[in-house]
């Protein structure tokens, strides 16, 4: 079925666990980074709606609800027993009101570009770089990499020429729609979102102890909560034009819409503080990873075998994404380390353990002699290296 409810569990168990005016913080509370000033610029995480990735939800919805409107299966999600109808109650609330756009020319275009391999992440990616609708189009801050990716043969011209293209499907979408009064009777929604997540997250110095240890940084911060998206998805996106990372995602849980007391499935402190050190640490991890020479990556391989089945259900399908999350788990417990919650990165230890991320405690041990300076001459990504051989040398067949 389209909806891939094999991997939902996936995105659920990685739940679990934005420029802003910048303050200094004169006392030190937390482990910033190696030999860091204890007065440090404190950059703040922004959490704002944006009106691209709402409308483009609204065509993930209108993709997944006839599978919805057609599944009997019943399924226990949270320890409870529910339909995936309920599970994803606003993706089939809005499919039943707007099934009829759904073989519209801007969802006929969606479909035919999926078919050619472009998945909902490059969209969201492509979407949070733009001008919003109604008004969406390209402007200098998106990504010439982005831009690219529209054109089979690389060339920026023609690439260009097609992004416009959609982009001006998408606004006619939106007038289509008559989006904008859809957005107007959401708004009390929106505004509840934003409170429940601006309430529940990190404390002040987590950016600067997450960039203190990666010893790299980034502009700009944003979480974009979605009424739209689906539960329990979630997009992790950087521009690298303007140096800044996206977290996209939906509810975290079952929702009610009552009007006078609705639960939306936004406020969950856990969730949201480890979805933001999680996510956002993909961006400093991820490219880090890439740049390992491949003969290092395919000579560890072998690693892979006695988790593969583990890691498959979760949808890491293969070693080099099997690294990201391996390297980002560790440093989500390094940074809970220099927060000053040793508890808390002790039971994330556990946890990943117990999902079967089995190289996470030789990582973290490695990366904290990296964080303890003992080898000044490597930066993050040059440190990674080392610590790969490590763990090949200490898990020779």
């Amino acid at each position: 079925m389209k909806l891939l409810f094999t991997s939902l569990f996936s995105i659920i168990a990685m739940f679990p666990f934005p420029p802003a005016p910048c303050v200094y913080h004169q006392e030190r509370t937390a482990s910033v980074s190696r030999g860091s000033s204890p007065c440090i610029l404190a950059k703040k995480i922004r959490v704002k709606t944006n009106r691209n990735i709402e409308l483009f939800g609204l065509m993930m919805q209108l993709d997944m609800g006839p599978d919805l409107a057609t599944s009997k299966d019943s399924v226990t999600i949270e320890n409870r027993k529910s339909t995936w109808r309920e599970w994803y109650a606003m993706t089939y609330k809005n499919y039943l009101r707007y099934k009829k756009f759904d073989s519209c020319a801007m969802m006929q275009r969606y479909r035919e570009l999926v078919g050619k391999k472009y998945y909902n992440d490059f969209f969201i990616g492509f979407l949070l770089q733009v001008d919003e609708v109604p008004f969406a189009k390209i402007n200098a801050g998106t990504d010439k990499e982005t831009l690219l990716a529209f054109s089979p043969t690389g060339d920026y011209g023609e690439a260009t020429k097609n992004a416009t293209a959609f982009l001006q499907e998408f606004n006619k979408f939106y007038a289509l729609l008559h989006f904008g009064s859809y957005l107007e009777e959401n708004n009390r929604f929106y505004e509840l979102i934003q409170s429940d997540v601006r309430r529940n997250l990190p404390d002040s110095f987590f950016i600067p102890v997450m960039e203190g240890f990666y010893g790299k940084s980034f502009n700009a911060y944003y979480l974009i909560p979605s009424l739209n998206i689906p539960t329990s998805q979630g997009f992790g996106k950087m521009n690298k034009t303007s140096r800044t990372i996206y977290n996209t995602f939906g509810p975290f849980s079952f929702q009610t819409f009552d009007k006078r007391h609705p639960e939306l499935g936004f406020d969950y402190p856990e969730k949201i503080a480890r979805l933001s050190v999680h996510e956002f640490g993909h961006s400093f991890v991820n490219p880090a990873i890439d740049k390992l020479p491949d003969e290092l990556k395919s000579s560890t391989e072998y690693l892979y075998q006695p988790i593969k089945e583990d890691m498959s259900k979760s949808a890491y399908t293969n070693w080099t994404m099997c690294l990201y999350e391996h390297f980002v788990k560790a440093g989500e417990v390094i940074v809970a380390r220099k927060l000053g919650h040793p508890a808390e990165a002790d039971k994330m230890l556990q946890d990943c353990v117990r999902a079967r991320f089995i190289y996470v405690p030789f990582i973290v041990k490695e990366l904290e002699r990296y964080d303890a300076g003992t080898d000044p001459g490597k930066n993050y990504d040059d440190f990674i290296k080392t610590v790969l051989e490590d763990l090949k040398e200490a898990n020779k067949s």
